[in-house]
């Protein structure tokens, strides 16, 4: 956005003739200003409301977990300019989404993402339901953040939940606690 304070601007190159190759994407990705950039091309199912999203930066790949506000600033512009070759995006549709990142990060990945666009024209992405991994050993993450066991809400356990990214949570007593050591 170019509003001060109104989240992080991001390059959306729309072209519904072209399908650019990873390396073009990169390209377009590396001359952009932009910390963020989004191509999007009509999906190749027959869906009428269907997109490719794909998310880069302008280092490479983008972050499963950064895609959420990359996908809304794309479909913002397909609702905004409605241009032709892309399928009509309404208040009020819902659109079938692939995203993907073409370049690693680690490695490149594709999700398919439901989005809704509401009557006021917000715009809701349904993310996947969140699941979990694995147990994390309480003194490993008390040591990692370096905080005492005493701050940590033991009654909960510390877990790695995969959504659209792996995540840590760490139940805490008190948000007081994350006050972190400057000299750590």
């Amino acid at each position: 956005s170019a509003s001060r304070k109104a989240g992080n601007p991001v390059a959306v190159v729309l072209d519904p003739e072209v399908e650019y190759s990873v390396a073009v994407m990169g390209k377009i990705a590396e001359r952009c200003v932009e910390p963020f950039v989004v191509v999007v091309q009509p999906g190749k199912k027959s869906s009428r409301y269907s997109l490719r999203i794909s998310v880069l930066t302008p280092g490479g790949g983008a972050s499963v977990t950064m895609a959420e506000s990359m996908v809304i600033a794309a479909v913002q512009v397909l609702v905004e300019q409605q241009p032709d070759g892309f399928p009509e995006v309404l208040e009020g549709k819902s659109l079938e989404v692939t995203v993907c990142s073409p370049i690693g990060d680690p490695l490149p990945w594709d999700k398919p993402i439901s989005i809704r666009v509401l009557d006021d024209g917000s715009i809701w992405v349904k993310m996947p339901t969140p699941k979990v991994i694995s147990a994390v050993n309480p003194q490993d993450v008390s040591d990692a953040l370096n905080i005492p066991m005493l701050a940590l809400q033991t009654d909960l356990p510390v877990q790695v939940v995969g959504c659209v990214g792996r995540h840590i949570l760490v139940p805490l007593r008190s948000r007081m606690s994350m006050v972190l050591d400057p000299s750590f």
